[in-house]
């Protein structure tokens, strides 16, 4: 028995199940296709950064050899001071222009006096400078002077010295204490003896002691160590004598 109007109506069911089927098998394949494996990278070793190199000394000086002594003073960094250590007696022409100056900058009366108390080389024509200034309103130009003149004093120099005992600031007092005992001598020890028999009565403004009590015991270890080489000295004098 024939269906003839069911005919159209199974060829299209036939046609979407042929597409179904294509579907369903080009998906499984498609996807087992397309699949990308992706191993995991592998870890590579770090190159290893050597460490950067410090900067030598003569490769930091380098740096300011073609540049003036006036122009270095007129600088405020660390390496620029030590540029200027580094010229030693070469540059003392220009200090003392400096410091000869009644109008010269403050600032560079000071890094000049502070250049010359680390200068390895004979400095003396400097302590008339360096005495001229330990009267100077600037605590920091009369600590570098009187630092100064540890390395250029003299023991004629005693009067001005031994009044920076007493200077207002704490380490005016101490360089003046280490710049007497560096010069030593019989008038500096009894410039000690003068100010240890009864430190606390020299006052300042508000009627207090100027010198504490640890600052009493370093003028006490200065004078010991004067009195050492006055020892020292006496005998060797004795021991050539006897020869």
């Amino acid at each position: 028995m024939r269906y003839p109007k069911l005919y159209p109506v199974l060829a299209v069911a036939l046609a979407l199940a042929a597409a179904v089927g294509l579907f369903l098998a080009f998906r499984s394949t498609g996807d087992r296709a397309h699949v990308l494996t992706v191993d995991p990278p592998t870890p590579s070793s770090p190159q290893a950064v050597p460490p950067p190199q410090p900067e030598t000394r003569d490769e930091r000086l380098s740096r300011y050899k073609d540049v003036t002594t006036r122009d270095l003073i007129r600088a405020v960094g660390f390496e620029e001071v030590e540029a200027l250590q580094e010229r030693g007696a070469a540059a003392f022409d220009e200090y003392a222009q400096v410091l000869a100056d009644p109008d010269a900058d403050p600032h560079h009366v000071e890094r000049v006096l502070g250049v010359l108390c680390n200068v390895k080389a004979d400095r003396s024509r400097f302590r008339d400078a360096a005495l001229a200034r330990l009267g100077d309103k600037r605590q920091d130009i009369r600590r570098v002077s009187v630092a100064l003149l540890e390395h250029v004093g003299r023991e004629e120099d005693l009067s001005p010295v031994v009044v920076m005992l007493l200077d207002s600031d704490a380490g005016i007092r101490k360089a003046a204490a280490d710049t007497l005992t560096a010069i030593g001598g019989v008038r500096i020890r009894a410039a000690f003896d003068i100010i240890l028999a009864d430190p606390f009565r020299y006052l300042d403004r508000d009627e207090k002691p100027i010198l504490s009590q640890a600052e009493v015991d370093h003028l006490t270890r200065c004078r010991a160590k004067v009195e050492h080489r006055i020892r020292v000295a006496e005998r060797k004098a004795k021991a050539a004598d006897k020869k």
